[in-house]
This record gives structure tokens, sequence and C-alpha cells, in this order.
């Protein structure tokens, strides 16, 4: 079963207090703090002291949830 036949049961979770002040659903681009090379775009959809993932279309797979660790990476809207 590829991603694209199924839907993520996971639910939103953005931290009000967080600096960047960016809300679910916001386009955005999350790429490594030591280069632009692996840049990911997509929809927010979790942003919380360690963790950030993305809503991510593919052609191949369909949208996935994409995540990452907050240190090391930057988010940018």
């Amino acid at each position: 079963m590829l991603a694209r036949d199924t839907e993520s049961p996971t639910l939103s979770e953005i931290d009000p207090c967080d600096s960047q002040k960016l809300s679910a659903g916001q386009s955005v681009t999350i790429a490594p703090d030591d280069s632009l090379r692996g840049k990911v775009s997509g929809k927010l959809h979790i942003l919380n002291a360690n963790e950030i993932a993305i809503k991510h279309k593919n052609d191949s797979v369909g949208e996935v949830i994409v995540h990452f660790p907050r240190i090391g990476y930057r988010l940018t809207s």
C-alpha cells in the first residue's frame, strides 16, 4: 500500500508559544542549517520544541507527512 492510497490520521499540533508564530496549514520550507540542499516544501502540520512536520505532496506516493528534528533545521514561511 502506498501513501497515496491512505489518509494520515494525525492531528495538527502547533505550539502557540513558538516564537515564529506560524499556523497549521501554512506553506513552509524546511532545510538543513548548514545548506539549502535537501530542502522540502509543504504545509505545516506539527511544530513544537522538538519536532517539525510538514504535509508534502509527491507525485510518486501522494501526500505524506515528513518529520524533522527541530535542532539542525531551518523553517521558513
